[in-house]
């Protein structure tokens, strides 16, 4: 097997694998299937012929382009120069004007698969498909890796059994109309955000890699199921989102591995099309996390995003995919409150933050549009079935860590907050003091000084309380007695003046 040009202990970010390589692979073999099965088998004869060139698992590098013949050659060669020795090219052509068989025929080890022109999505999917390694690479047409790239990143799964993909940084050259790499920073590795913490976390704060450093296991990607064929742009994002949701692990090389070139493609001239394409993904996102309780804490980082960039078309564009997302939202909203209660929990801190959104677009959801009245109306209804928030509730929304001061899950612990304080003062059960604790943290100084004085109060005074709110209970009622009485008094003392007032001589 060929030597990486650098160390991958040196560079690697990663949560280690409990269990060493071969016991891990073998655990998951005995109950694996299919692609996975394929997968654990190729790790473990890698494991017991290490020095093997032949026994190193196969690695597909994928590559879509259309009409990209002035730059996918050198990023063919970049892919075919990797020391990793077992290494398969797949270029998809996605109905090409000028087919990349011209500049690529002479090249040994490159399959190019052709289809109709279906977008990078598609092409992508197709590419995967066909790929024969256990691993998979992509690599955009236009860009490059360095010759270490591909064997550092399966260093990387060597070291971490577990780990299902592995990304790394990347250095910029050129520029086009919307791009310029003077100017472009790559997403930080090893920073609090950092992906391989957690990466549903780090794809709702941010864009967590580029798309041409990542190297994957096929059979998680196969698992996680293909990229969306109708986003013609941001499909990549909706894809990592989706492999955040399952879990994903992620390791990392914080190094730069490749090269991304900023060239003129003749996307940039489709300035429409590409905002659509980010509502919808912004809206997919929304619905997904709207249905999935685990994934509400999230939703205030959702519906930030999907205001702050994405609602113009949300609200106002008539465009028929849109239509059938907004529906969708509003279907997710309804059925909040029965998945609630299947899971315990209460579906107010969620409403509460559609409710702020819906304030801060328009009050009350008067503002004209074609998703805000009717989100209005639905949070509304879905309010009227949902349960006071207890201690489930609390844990859940304790998990989150939003690092954006315009997260709108303030809303939602503003709610929990609410609940709380009204629970002490009724003296009904509390919380158990580590929820206690990081909840009132979460509402200021002031209030959490007024809920700790109250927690501390209460019990003591309970009690007493309650026998003053007895004594005045029956004080009221006396006092509505007697009022009562002379009301009779008055009544008959006019029915008598109007009879004798009647009488002949009166």
């Amino acid at each position: 097997m060929g030597a990486p040009l650098r160390s991958v202990k040196t560079d690697m970010l990663a949560r280690p694998c409990a269990t060493p390589g071969a016991v891990w692979h073998g655990e998951a073999l005995a109950l694996a299937t299919g692609e996975r099965a394929a997968y654990h088998q190729a790790w473990l004869h890698h494991l017991e012929h290490p020095g093997e060139p032949e026994a190193a698992p196969l690695v597909s590098v994928v590559i879509p382009v259309r009409d990209g013949n002035a730059w996918i050659r050198d990023a063919v060669e970049s892919a075919l120069r990797q020391t990793h020795p077992r290494l398969e090219v797949v270029v998809v052509d996605d109905g090409s004007t000028d087919p990349p068989d011209r500049v690529l025929g002479d090249l040994d080890r490159v399959r190019i698969l052709r289809q109709p022109a279906r977008g990078v999505a598609a092409a992508r999917n197709h590419g995967l498909r066909e790929a024969a390694g256990v691993l998979v690479q992509f690599l955009d047409a236009d860009d490059l890796m360095d010759e270490d790239a591909v064997a550092l990143k399966v260093a990387a799964f060597r070291e971490v059994a577990d780990a299902e993909i592995c990304v790394s940084s990347y250095r910029t050259i050129g520029s086009h109309a919307e791009k310029d790499a003077s100017t472009h920073r790559p997403p930080p590795l090893g920073d609090a955000l950092c992906p391989t913490r957690d990466l549903l976390e780090t794809v709702m704060e941010r864009y967590p890699f580029h798309t041409s450093t990542l190297l994957a296991a096929r059979w998680v990607l196969l698992d996680v199921g293909p990229m969306d064929e109708a986003l013609p742009h941001g499909e990549d994002a909706r894809y990592w989102f989706l492999l955040g949701v399952r879990g994903t692990k992620v390791v990392a090389v914080n190094a730069e591995l490749g090269t991304r070139r900023f060239v003129s493609t003749g996307l940039t001239s489709e300035g429409a099309a590409q905002r659509l394409s980010w509502a919808r993904v912004g809206a997919l996102n929304v619905i997904d996390t709207l249905r999935e309780p685990r994934l509400w804490i999230f939703l205030g980082v959702a519906l930030r995003r999907l205001i702050r960039r994405l609602w113009e078309d949300m609200d106002g564009n008539e465009d028929a995919l849109l239509e059938e997302l907004r529906g969708g939202m509003l279907a997710a909203v309804a059925g909040l409150p029965a998945l609630g209660r299947q899971h315990g929990l209460s579906v107010r801190p969620p409403l509460a933050l559609l409710e702020a959104l819906i304030d801060e677009l328009g009050p009350s959801g008067e503002a004209p549009g074609l998703l805000l009245p009717r989100l209005a109306a639905a949070t509304r209804a879905a309010w009227a079935e949902g349960t006071e928030p207890g201690a489930n509730d609390v844990e859940l929304w304790l998990r989150h860590r939003c690092r954006r001061s315009t997260c709108l899950n303030q809303a939602a612990f503003d709610e929990l907050l609410a609940s709380t304080e009204a629970r002490l003062y009724s003296g009904d059960a509390q919380l158990p003091d580590p929820l206690f604790e990081g909840l009132v943290r979460r509402g200021g100084p002031l209030r959490e000084q007024r809920l700790r004085s109250v927690r501390q109060l209460v019990p003591r005074l309970g009690p007493r309380l309650a026998l003053g709110v007895a004594r005045v209970e029956e004080e009221a009622a006396r006092t509505w007695g007697r009022i009562r009485r002379v009301i009779r008094v008055r009544t008959r003392l006019r029915a008598l003046r109007g009879r004798f007032s009647d009488a002949p001589g009166a």
